[in-house]
C-alpha cells in the first residue's frame, strides 16, 4: 500500500449515552482506504489515531447520532448565523440546543436548509481524538443510496450486542435516522413501517465497505464539520501562544507603520508649507525694508520697522502711550476726567484708579472702552486697559 493514500472512511459508533467520551470507545474502528480514482486500497480495523495518513480522512457518523430537520433560514450574515440556528432548532430537540452542534446540510431553492444537529462535545471530541488531519464529518444516514421507492434501510450487526440490529434509514435526498432494534423484531418493523422499502442486509466490517465507500462519495462537498469545528477554526485554536494572533497581530503592526507614515508625510506637508510663508515673509521684507539686512523673524521685524516709520513722522503706534490716553477720553463719555485719582503707563497697558466717589455705570463703561478697540480689566479696584490685539 503507498504511504499516502486519497482518502481513508472511518465507521464511528455512537455516541454513549452516559456522553462520556472515552478513548476506548475509538479503538477496532472499520477503516478503508482509496486512491484517487477510487480504488479500495485497503481495509481493516484499527484505532483512530493510528488510521492510515491520507489526503482526507472521512469519519461516517451513527445515523442515530445525527438528526436531520428542514427548517426556513431566516435571512442574516453568516457570522449572525451560528446564534440563530439554535433558536431555530429548539421545538425539534429535548437536549439543550446550546449543547449541539448545528450545521446546514443543503440549502433548497425555496429558502429552506436542512439541517444536521450533533452533539457538540461528542463531536469536537472524535475530532480532536483523530488528530491533525483533513477531516469530514459526513451522517450515516445519507451515504446509503436513495431507492427510487423512497426509502432505503440498510441491517447490519449492531456492535457490541449479539442478538440486535443497527438499522440505517434514508428517506429522501437529505433525509434519515438510525435505529437499534433486536434481531427478532427487525423485519417485522421495516415490513409494518417501511413497506416498500429497498433493503441491504449488511455485512459485518471490513466486508461491507463498498456501499458505504459509494455513498460518501456521492455527497460531494457536504460536511458537518463547520462553524468553531471548520478547520480554520480548530487550526487557529491549536495554535500555541502568539501564532493565534499571528495574523491580528500583522495587521495591527501594518495599521501602526501606515498610521506612523502617514503622521511623517503630514509633518513634511506642514513643515514645507511653513517654509514657504517663512520665505515670502522675508521677501515681504527685504522688498519693503531692504536696509535691514538678515531677516531673523520678519514679523518681528516688520513690525519694529512699521513701528520706526510711525515714530519718524510723529504718528502715534496703537498700544503707545498717546494712543491709549486718547482712546481713553473718547471712552469715557459721562465720567468727569477729574474722577481719575492716578494713571499709569507700563508694558503698552494703561494703570487707571478712579476716585471712590465717582459714579461709574460699570457696563456701560466696559461697552465703550470695547467700542474704542480697548480690552478693560478691572483688578483690585484698577481698571487695565491695553488695546485689542
Amino acid at each position: 500500500m503507498p504511504e499516502r493514500v486519497a482518502r481513508c472512511y472511518v465507521r464511528l459508533p455512537a455516541r454513549p449515552p452516559s456522553g462520556h467520551c472515552d478513548a476506548n470507545l475509538l479503538c477496532g474502528l472499520p477503516y478503508a482506504t482509496t486512491d484517487d480514482a477510487g480504488t479500495p486500497l485497503d481495509v481493516g480495523l484499527t484505532d483512530i489515531g493510528a488510521l492510515p495518513d491520507a489526503g482526507e480522512t472521512i469519519l461516517i457518523l451513527d445515523a442515530r447520532d445525527v438528526l436531520l430537520v428542514s427548517l426556513q433560514l431566516p435571512q442574516v450574515t453568516r457570522a449572525r448565523l451560528q446564534p440563530v440556528l439554535a433558536g431555530l432548532i429548539e421545538d425539534h430537540l429535548l437536549a439543550d440546543p446550546q449543547q449541539s452542534h448545528i450545521a446546514i446540510v443543503h440549502r433548497h431553492v425555496d429558502g429552506h436548509a436542512t439541517l444536521a444537529v450533533a452533539d457538540h462535545a461528542w463531536l469536537k471530541f472524535l475530532l480532536g481524538a483523530g488528530g491533525k488531519r483533513r477531516t469530514r464529518m459526513l451522517p450515516a444516514q445519507l451515504c446509503i443510496p436513495l431507492a427510487e421507492s423512497g426509502t432505503t434501510v440498510v441491517v447490519e450487526p449492531l456492535p457490541g450486542a449479539s442478538d440486535s440490529s443497527l438499522l440505517t434509514i434514508r428517506t429522501g435526498a437529505h433525509a434519515g435516522y438510525g435505529i437499534a432494534l433486536g434481531m427478532a423484531h427487525a423485519s417485522d418493523w421495516i415490513g409494518s413501517r417501511l413497506g416498500s422499502a429497498s433493503t441491504y442486509a449488511d455485512g459485518a466490517p471490513p466486508d461491507n465497505w463498498p456501499l458505504w465507500i459509494t455513498g460518501a462519495d456521492a455527497l460531494g462537498s457536504i460536511d458537518l464539520c463547520q462553524f468553531d469545528l471548520s478547520p480554520s477554526r480548530r487550526n487557529a485554536a491549536s495554535r500555541p501562544g502568539f501564532a493565534r494572533w499571528r495574523w491580528a497581530a500583522s495587521l495591527t503592526m501594518v495599521a501602526l507603520l501606515i498610521g506612523i507614515l502617514g503622521i511623517n508625510v503630514h509633518w513634511w506637508v506642514l513643515a514645507r508649507q511653513q517654509a514657504q510663508m517663512r520665505a515670502e515673509m522675508s521677501r515681504l521684507m527685504l522688498e519693503h525694508f531692504p536696509r535691514v539686512g538678515t531677516v531673523v523673524d520678519a514679523p518681528v521685524q516688520m513690525r519694529q520697522q512699521v513701528a520706526a516709520l510711525a515714530r519718524t513722522k510723529g504718528q502715534p503706534l496703537p498700544g503707545d502711550l498717546e494712543d491709549l490716553t486718547d482712546r481713553l477720553a473718547k471712552a469715557l463719555g459721562p465720567i468727569p476726567s477729574d474722577a481719575i485719582t492716578e494713571i499709569q503707563y507700563r508694558n503698552d497697558t494703561l494703570h487707571i484708579r478712579l476716585a471712590d466717589t465717582a459714579k461709574v455705570d460699570v457696563d456701560a463703561f466696559r461697552q465703550r472702552l470695547d467700542a474704542t478697540g480697548l480690552v478693560p480689566k478691572h483688578v483690585e479696584g484698577q481698571w487695565l486697559v491695553k488695546v485689542r490685539s
